[in-house]
């Protein structure tokens, strides 16, 4: 009797989370105008790819979608392009009214001028509050008392240590380069770990005087200091 009132249980459990879940998400059609597409983007864990855009469904009401449905990416660019209404069908909208999904199932379809309420008008771009990193000067003394990612502009005389540049892989892009590491950079106040990368190898020399600009300063093992050239 207990087991067979624990299935009973976790069925109706399970489905009133089924149910929950699927009830939280509609399945709908809207009529509107597109906005600022993006380009085919690769998800780099996933490697899913996919696509946003804004959708205006009315005057001053713009949401956005990310899409999965590469397929029809060149005809949301045309409809875009073209700035012609359109009708998307079977958009996964959330109680929330949060980004909308255009899936595999997703489609879209060009309407008239009258399926819509208001009239074409480019949306307001977001505004970004993107300051770029400044770097400042400072001798060799100075750099272990700046914080980390900071930009510096160092002096001295460098030695490289006779080391041979060492293959990497970049994160940011999975590509290889070069960097020549634990070179340093002396001047009368102290010297500082520098680590010289492939754009740069072949324009320095061993225990000549240099003015780096633009470099980012890095801590290891909480104590030590080195310093980046970009």
């Amino acid at each position: 009797m207990k087991s067979i009132f624990k299935l009973h249980f976790l069925f109706i459990a399970q489905y009133y989370f089924s149910f929950s879940l699927f009830s939280s998400c509609f399945l709908e059609k809207k009529h509107g105008c597109i906005h600022n597409l993006s380009p085919i983007k690769t998800a780099k864990k996933t490697k899913h790819q996919w696509y946003d855009f804004q959708f205006q469904t009315a005057p001053c009401k713009v949401g956005r979608v990310v899409g999965f449905n590469t397929s029809i990416h060149p005809c949301i660019q045309l409809y875009q392009d073209s700035k012609t209404p359109v009708l998307l069908k079977d958009v996964i909208i959330k109680e929330d009214e949060s980004d909308w999904l255009f899936n595999q199932q997703s489609t879209a379809y060009p309407c008239a001028n009258s399926d819509i309420s208001f009239q074409y008008e480019e949306p307001a771009k977001p505004e970004t509050n993107y300051q770029p990193i400044r770097s400042t000067d400072a001798t060799t003394g100075q750099v272990p008392t700046i914080k980390p990612n900071q930009r510096v502009n160092v002096s001295g005389t460098l030695s490289l240590r006779d080391k041979k540049p060492k293959e990497v892989m970049l994160k940011s892009t999975q590509k290889s380069s070069y960097v020549t590491e634990d070179c340093i950079l002396e001047d009368d106040t102290g010297a500082i770990v520098f680590h010289i990368w492939s754009t740069l190898i072949d324009q320095v020399q061993t225990n000549k005087s240099c003015k780096f600009t633009n470099l980012t300063v890095k801590y290891y093992q909480r104590s030590t200091s080195s310093v980046h050239h970009h």
